[in-house]
């Protein structure tokens, strides 16, 4: 009897076991199921890790967004030139950027009251803080009675004369001044503009800034000594009449671009054209478009943005050396700042007004 029970029990548990045992079909249905979700976690894993930027990545990117260079960083890394545009009275802005950045750039442009503070750079002149208390009475010589209103307010005479003493004696001429410089002039006889790059200073300076209606237009005589944008040999040319060189180059960069067109030896063994643009803020807010690099057949361009809502102008001039000075303290802060890269250039907007 016990022998019998005990071998029902046997089969009993040998009968267990073929149930619980798998088949050989159903483990190998299980090892692939095994496989493929393994290859799966595996791959999931994978594609996350992908997804998550590594810290190599991040600091990669962070470095790409810190490439645009401060205008310190830019005047000082390669040569540069140094432009600056036309601005009704904007030539106090100007000096107070000036005397904030002591610029030393290898050629220089402008137009309009841009020449005026292009002169200043070029001639090394440091005496111009004398022409910011000016008034109305000390550039006002009106035209005797028979002659009132010819073509302008005021002659523009003793408007020369202050500016030959605020530029430096030794520059008596452009080709005299250690910078090269070019300055933009516009020609009512020929309806042309014109690119200075020889001749008396103060004279060019007080030609390009001759506003129309204000000042009377300049007659020039030194175009044998002068390079222009015309054809027409410079010899064979008649007395000009020059007025605002801001009316044709909006910019005050042509005197630069025209510089590099002709290999001047100012650009000669650089590795890269460089530009530094200057301006006022009411150029921008024209219906112009930023210029890019290559308008002035440069590689590298900075655009310094000046912002100053302190009025100057004919009735304002008392108002010039608080412009200069907010300038001034509005550049030394911002010089250290990073500047914006847009379409290939870089834009630094300064805000100047007063706090």
């Amino acid at each position: 009897m016990f022998y019998l029970t005990q071998s029902r029990i046997l089969s009993s548990q040998h009968t267990v076991l073929k149930i619980m045992a798998p088949s050989t079909s159903a483990r190998k249905r299980s090892s692939r199921s095994a496989a493929r979700n393994s290859t799966t976690s595996r791959s999931r894993s994978r594609s996350r890790s992908n997804s998550r930027p590594s810290k190599k990545s991040k600091a990669s990117k962070a470095s790409q967004k810190a490439t645009s260079p401060s205008l310190d960083a830019f005047m000082s890394s390669q040569p540069y030139s140094l432009s600056f545009s036309p601005s009704f009275f904007g030539f106090y802005s100007y000096m107070g950027l000036i005397t904030a950045l002591s610029p030393t750039p290898v050629s220089t442009s402008g137009a309009s009251a841009g020449a005026m503070a292009a002169a200043a750079v070029a001639s090394s002149s440091n005496s111009f803080k004398a022409m910011l208390d000016l008034k109305l009475s000390d550039v006002a010589d009106f035209f005797p009675f028979p002659l009132m209103f010819r073509l302008g307010l005021f002659r523009g005479e003793k408007f020369e004369n202050l500016l030959k003493e605020g530029y430096s004696p030794n520059c008596p001429t452009i080709e005299s001044c250690p910078i090269p410089l070019a300055i933009s002039v516009f020609d009512l006889r020929t309806l042309s503009s014109h690119i200075l790059t020889s001749g008396s200073l103060s004279k060019a300076a007080r030609a390009s800034s001759t506003f129309p209606g204000l000042f009377a237009p300049v007659y020039y005589t030194d175009w044998c000594d002068s390079t222009s944008s015309n054809t027409q040999s410079n010899s064979s040319k008649l007395p000009g009449y020059l007025i605002d060189g801001g009316i044709k180059d909006v910019w005050g960069a042509e005197g630069v671009k025209h510089l590099i067109e002709t290999n001047h030896p100012s650009f000669k063994n650089l590795k890269s054209k460089r530009l530094v643009l200057v301006m006022n803020s009411g150029v921008v807010s024209s219906n112009l478009s930023m210029p890019m690099a290559e308008d002035f057949y440069v590689d590298e361009l900075f655009i310094v943005v000046i912002r100053c809502s302190i009025k100057v102008g004919p009735m304002h001039m008392g108002n010039g050396a608080r412009v200069f000075e907010a300038v001034k303290k509005g550049v030394e802060k911002a010089r250290v700042m990073e500047a914006i890269e847009k379409d290939g250039r870089y834009i630094l907007e300064v805000d100047c007004d007063e706090k």
